[in-house]
């Protein structure tokens, strides 16, 4: 249901759950969350190396899809940003359409919209691992790190495992670790896998495929 400063502001809700829908999913359940009182949405990183991505993919998104200008923060003092989308509108369409929940994320999961089409689920978990995830090099047998290593994190179970069975869908082997925090990784090791990723996955990014396009060289 639209809110009188919804219809003044023009916002416009997608007729169906696309791939660009599912990637917004992907990033909300990786970095975002939906507060439990409010009809506000927040999206939060880590300023001096997820600012680019917030203000190139994250923020254009957001106005592609709801016609909407998301507030982008930044505080200086303790390296975070954020995006927050303030609307009765997309908050009713992400809780009631798509199926996400409010406040703790500590059993989230990807809402059923987004799993059904290969498509959206490629997307969400682009999503994903461009927010909860990282790629990262290790030296492995050489003085040089070359060998790569793709790793998502999360303290949800749900979200573990329909992570590491989607990877499945989409032809991916992973393993998963409990570190001393109790949380999950998934990880997706080696240069095959890393190559594959970027061709049917791929990343929105700019950390992870600078990283990629360095390693490339």
């Amino acid at each position: 249901m639209f809110s009188y400063i919804d219809i003044k502001k023009r916002i416009k809700l997608p007729c169906s759950v696309n791939k660009e829908v599912a990637e917004l999913v992907g990033i909300i359940v990786g970095d975002g969350y939906l507060h439990k009182s409010y009809n506000k949405i927040r999206i939060d990183g880590n300023a001096s190396e997820e600012k680019q991505y917030h203000i190139e993919r994250i923020h254009p998104l957001i106005k592609d899809l709801f016609s909407y200008f998301g507030k982008i923060e930044f505080y200086r003092g303790k390296n975070a940003c954020f995006t927050e989308i303030r609307s009765k509108a997309i908050f009713d369409f992400f809780t009631n359409t798509i199926g996400l929940k409010r406040g703790r994320k500590d059993h989230i999961e990807l809402p059923k919209t987004v799993l059904s089409d290969v498509d959206n689920l490629k997307a969400s978990l682009r999503g994903l691992f461009d927010t909860d995830g990282d790629l990262k090099f290790y030296p492995k047998t050489k003085s040089v790190p070359y060998y790569p290593q793709l790793r998502f994190t999360t303290s949800s179970k749900k979200l573990k495992d329909q992570v590491v069975e989607s990877l499945m869908k989409v032809g991916f082997t992973s393993y998963v670790y409990i570190n001393r925090d109790c949380n999950y990784e998934v990880y997706l090791c080696g240069k095959e896998k890393l190559e594959k990723w970027m061709a049917v996955i791929g990343s929105n990014n700019p950390r992870t495929y600078t990283k990629y396009n360095i390693w490339k060289k």
